[in-house]
């Protein structure tokens, strides 16, 4: 059973895999780059909640579109390297 890969797992980001699985990534339709729509009743350019929400989203796509399969099946901490947690004290 299982599956087998067509590509390289260096080749194959966790983002297109989540895309795969779950379609767009956006928090907001606001945000997508594949799946826009415009907000009703909201000037984007002023918008705070998109605002706030594109800043994370934008961090999200940085992580997951540098990390790949292969990353995750060698590498038992990949987010350590954008310093989002530090290393346990005893290691």
């Amino acid at each position: 059973g299982g599956y087998e890969l067509i590509k390289e797992s260096r080749r194959i980001s966790l983002a297109e895999v989540l895309r795969l699985i779950d379609g767009p990534l956006a928090p907001l339709p606001c945000l997508s780059r594949r799946a826009y729509q415009r907000c009703e009743n909201c000037d984007e350019a002023t918008c705070p909640v998109r605002a706030v929400f594109g800043g994370f989203y934008a961090a999200y796509l940085l992580m997951i579109e540098s990390l790949t399969l292969a990353d995750l099946q060698e590498d038992s901490r990949p987010l350590e390297r954008f310093g989002l947690f530090e290393a346990s004290a005893g290691e």
